[in-house]
């Protein structure tokens, strides 16, 4: 699916509507959604949209896998958007998907895991929901706009209850916090086991409405996470974040791998030094193959008799090319998506 015109009647390329009390259980997988045009922001024509605002309340338990996502931003700043209760994005390539997001817009107890958001995508965003587990995802390189972070927020009371980022690596992205760090509000953001690296210049957590008032740690928990940068608020932060165990200023130890994407090395700081401190992941009722952390982003095992290791990945002395699911076949035979080199 691709090139809807931007004069076309607007509106999501794919709709699924729940219905109170009958669970869709519906799949949409190995679909390509390529070059959308339009003016972006909420101009409308996201490609799937599961549920609606007056229906976030009904499960939908659908899943969305194995697909791929190419410049859809301008077109909508959602490439998913999730307005209903149970499902499961999983799988899925967002390759220079800039100014679009996977968005948790309505609905509670959604997961999203083993994604790849690369070249600039934009990653998750958390709004009128709660209960949202994200883990196991890969995000390399988004940007600091309000629309096109690897991690955002739209608070809305009484909402942002229970939002867990868990094993997750971020390479040169940024989390916007919203009015988070401006204003105190009844929310539970917890970070767990999560890789932050960031090289360039710049904050890796902000607020977008410009205004940094409170330290962050008061807006979310951060629980045994690795933070690789030179951030001058996370420096200043340095022993609040180590009373929970988080690394702070020291190093992932990439190798870059034949895809791009960066795996660790033997000298990783992130290495067996997880938190055992995990809170109870969801469950949902006829959907399977996901509820525990027992695997990695490639499908490794984590270990059961010692810590496992900080980010998406667990190390390996004998590591796969990179991504393994950067390069799996997705959408018709016309469509090449093999090959995908990140940078």
């Amino acid at each position: 699916m691709e090139n809807k015109p931007a004069n076309a009647e607007l509106g999501c390329l794919i709709q699924i509507l729940p219905i109170d009390g009958v669970p869709n259980y519906h799949t949409i997988s190995h679909c390509t959604f390529k070059n959308f045009p339009g003016a972006g922001g909420d101009y409308g024509n996201e490609p799937i949209r599961i549920g609606l605002g007056v229906l976030s309340n009904f499960p939908s338990r659908s899943i969305v896998e194995y697909c791929y996502f190419y410049n859809t931003g301008l077109a909508d700043s959602e490439s998913i958007s999730i307005k209903s209760e149970e499902n499961v994005i999983r799988h899925n390539v967002f390759d220079n998907n800039v100014g679009a997001m996977l968005v948790f817009r309505n609905g509670d107890r959604n997961i999203a895991y083993s994604n790849m958001f690369i070249r600039g995508s934009g990653g998750v965003r958390v709004k009128e929901a709660n209960n949202i587990l994200i883990f196991n995802n890969y995000f390399d390189g988004s940007e600091s706009s309000i629309k096109n972070n690897a991690a955002g927020f739209d608070f809305e009371e009484p909402n942002l209850k229970n939002i867990n980022f868990i094993h997750n690596t971020f390479i040169n992205g940024t989390v916007d916090f919203d009015v988070l760090l401006v204003n105190k509000a009844d929310v539970s953001i917890n970070f767990i086991n999560n890789i932050f690296y960031k090289n360039d210049t710049g904050n890796l957590f902000f607020s977008s409405n410009k205004k940094a008032n409170l330290k962050f740690t008061e807006a979310a928990t951060f629980e045994g996470n690795l933070f690789d940068t030179s951030d001058a608020t996370i420096v200043a932060e340095k022993n609040t974040l180590q009373q929970k165990s988080n690394l702070v200023g020291k190093k992932s130890e990439f190798v870059k791998m034949s895809d791009g994407s960066f795996s660790l090395s033997e000298k990783s700081a992130a290495i067996n030094s997880a938190s055992t401190n995990i809170p109870v992941l969801l469950s949902i009722i006829g959907i399977d193959n996901f509820f525990s952390l027992e695997k990695d982003v490639n499908g490794n095992s984590r270990p059961t008799t010692k810590n496992m290791d900080i980010g998406s990945q667990e190390y390996s002395d004998n590591p796969v090319t990179g991504l393994k699911y950067l390069n799996e076949k997705r959408g018709p035979s016309y469509i090449n998506c093999a090959n995908i080199v990140i940078g």
